[in-house]
This record gives C-alpha cells, sequence and structure tokens, in this order.
C-alpha cells in the first residue's frame, strides 16, 4: 500500500534520519514534507493530506499530542506514531487515549518501526473497507426497490420517494415526492418492515412517516408538515406523537 508521510521532529538530525531510513527500508512510504513545529505541520498535513505523521512530543510551541487534538478536530482521517525520547507513562497513556498508531521511543528499532506501519496499514484498510461497505449501503438505498401489490398488479417502489403512508388496518396509502398516490395490500407494520434502514418512523398505529422530509413538528397545533422540493403537505398528529417525535428526530 502506498502511503503518504509526514515528520513532524524540532530536531533536524532526527527528521533527515527518519526520513533516511524510511527511504532505504520503506519504498512505498513517500515523505511529502518535514516540518519542525506543530504550525507548520498543520499546514502541512490541510496541504498534503499525509496518511501517516510521525510526531516528536516535545516541540517549543506545543506537544506532538496537543497537535494530534487539533488535527482531530478538521477530521482529517490521518494515522500517527509517536517518535519520542520520552517514554513517561501519561504521555503513553495520552498517546493511546487519544488513538495514535504506535509509540516508539528513540533510537528507533527497525523491527518496531516495521511492527508501526505494519499496525498503520491495518488501520487504513480498515478504514477503508468500512468506507466501501458504507458507500456500497448507501447506493444500495438510493437504487434499491421493493414490490408491492396494489390488487391487481404490483408496482416497484424507491423507498426514499415514500414521503408518508397512512393505513385502515388491511391496507395502506403511500404518499409519494411527486404527489402521486398508490394504496397497497399491506398493513403499517407490514409495510414498516420492508423499510429497514431508510429512516421511517412509526408515528402511531397507523402512521409512518420518512423524517428526510419533516419539516415542522407542531405538538400544539398537532400537525406535521413535509416538505419534498418546492411542495410541502401536512398531516394530522397526536400531541404525545409529536412528543414522541421530536424526541426520536433530536435523538438521531
Amino acid at each position: 500500500m502506498k502511503l503518504k508521510a509526514l515528520i513532524v521532529d524540532d530536531e533536524e538530525n532526527a527528521r533527515m534520519l527518519l526520513k533516511q531510513r524510511l527511504n532505504k527500508f520503506y519504498p512505498e512510504i513517500e515523505v511529502k514534507d518535514l516540518c519542525s513545529n506543530a504550525k507548520d505541520a498543520l499546514l502541512s498535513a490541510i496541504r498534503n493530506r499525509p496518511d501517516v505523521i510521525f510526531l516528536d512530543i516535545q516541540m517549543p510551541d506545543m506537544t506532538g499530542l496537543e497537535f494530534f487534538e487539533n488535527l482531530n478536530e478538521l477530521n482529517l482521517p490521518i494515522q500517527a506514531i509517536i517518535t519520542t525520547a520520552y517514554s513517561e507513562p501519561e504521555y503513553y497513556k495520552k498517546a493511546i487515549r487519544l488513538g495514535l498508531a504506535d509509540y516508539l521511543l528513540k533510537p528507533i528499532i527497525k523491527e518496531e518501526l516495521d511492527a508501526a506501519i505494519e499496525n498503520v496499514n491495518a488501520r487504513i484498510s480498515s478504514q477503508l473497507h468500512l468506507q466501501q461497505v458504507h458507500n456500497l449501503v448507501n447506493v444500495l438505498k438510493s437504487e434499491q426497490k421493493i414490490s408491492l401489490t396494489t390488487g391487481g398488479s404490483r408496482i416497484f417502489v424507491k423507498p426514499d420517494t415514500i414521503v408518508y403512508a397512512t393505513s385502515d388496518g388491511k391496507y395502506s396509502k403511500l404518499f409519494f415526492t411527486n404527489t402521486q398516490e398508490e394504496t397497497v395490500m399491506l398493513g403499517i407494520s407490514e409495510l414498516a418492515e420492508l423499510l429497514p434502514g431508510y429512516d421511517f418512523y412509526k408515528i402511531d398505529r397507523f402512521t409512518i412517516v420518512n423524517r428526510h422530509y419533516i419539516l415542522k413538528i407542531s405538538p400544539r397545533l398537532k400537525m406535521l408538515i413535509f416538505q419534498f422540493g418546492d411542495k410541502q403537505t401536512q398531516i394530522s398528529i397526536s400531541h404525545a406523537g409529536a412528543i414522541h417525535l421530536l424526541e426520536m428526530m433530536e435523538n438521531v
């Protein structure tokens, strides 16, 4: 796996030595930049988007761990390996707490560096796998259709085009974003079972709603307003149902 790397250390000799070792033993790692302080490193991380940062702890303006905390706030998916001469337990505990990939003591032993880089590769592979799964689920959710019987025929519906559905017990009426309506031969509970993972809420025994189209919930007026595109529609809702729906929406 090809990796982009950033080396952050206030000692020039330490920066150069680590770069030479990476170039010699790890051709798959491209060192994009060498930084002597956390401020320059932060700008470099934003500019170069490295996969991994080799990070000293003791630096003039802030510690390496403080730098990594700031980096996390930017939500950049970067792994970090501490390279330091300091073995204080508090530093190590904080590094573990922050989720750094490894903690190496200088002078760095090659076997330990091997293990640290292997750990980084494993973490990145795991993140890529999770992202691929997430992307696949989103694609399936956007493309997948469910099959429903309307009486004399079958229709195939994308769940995310359903704004809400109501039921009289045996049958359910679906209301779509294109303002069409369809009555299907399923009760509301049976219909809800076909919609896992599509963010539908059951607000009472006979109604399910798609949270993505909810514009306004009014417990006082006992009203629920939907918006899709430039269109709006509304339905009645009980006071208790409105309160319960508000709680569900706030906990998403």
